[in-house]
């Protein structure tokens, strides 16, 4: 399996990916925002999460580019790949969207300043229990967005219903390492990889 831009590809991670690893690029920019806390923003930290409580915890993630020649290539896929070290999982969590992000945004964003979104969600992914590596297909929205010659800007990730409670403990969510990971984590930040079917 191989890997440039100085990223050494988790075996774990590696394991799951059906494909030849052509590349991982590590994320340049994320963070977390939480309805509960509007104006939090600290981007730096070594955490970020996705769950459907109290009415919502999403995470912004800027897409490290790729160049259009490669994004046109049709026998490839990206796929953002997070881990997730703590996974609270209950019954009918409902599914996580992917949102294109629409304008620059600076790491340090809380909900009240989140930039602007697409209005429809550019995929969608089933929730999975257990911990470990989680996997987002983001292969249509990279190529839709070198087709027509068009920044991108991230995703962001997000429950399609945030209306459990932290109250009743009913909720469902993963507890991400963020690119600022150490120690341990250092080699299980967030990556985008450029994959190819194995010949």
């Amino acid at each position: 399996t191989g890997a440039t831009d100085e990223s050494k590809v988790d075996e774990a991670l590696a394991k799951v990916i059906k494909g030849r690893i052509v590349q991982a690029k590590p994320v340049e920019k994320d963070c977390m925002v939480l309805s509960y806390l509007p104006d939090w923003d600290h981007g730096d930290v070594d955490n970020i999460g996705v769950a459907n409580n109290d009415g919502g915890v999403r995470i912004l993630i800027d897409l490290p580019k790729i160049p259009t020649d490669d994004a046109a290539k049709p026998e490839r896929t990206f796929v953002l790949a997070i881990y997730s070290r703590k996974t609270d999982s209950k019954p009918s969590p409902g599914v996580i969207q992917a949102y294109e992000i629409e304008a620059e945004w600076p790491e340090p964003t809380s909900w009240k300043t989140q930039p602007r979104m697409a209005t429809k969600p550019a995929a969608k992914f089933e929730f999975i229990a257990g911990d470990g590596w989680k996997l987002f297909d983001v292969t249509a929205l990279v190529k839709e967005q070198a087709k027509e010659k068009r920044s991108g800007f991230g995703v962001q990730l997000r429950f399609e219903k945030e209306d459990r409670s932290g109250a009743t403990d009913d909720w469902s969510g993963y507890q991400f390492v963020s690119r600022e990971g150490e120690g341990e984590w250092s080699g299980r930040r967030p990556v985008l990889l450029v994959v190819e079917p194995t010949k």
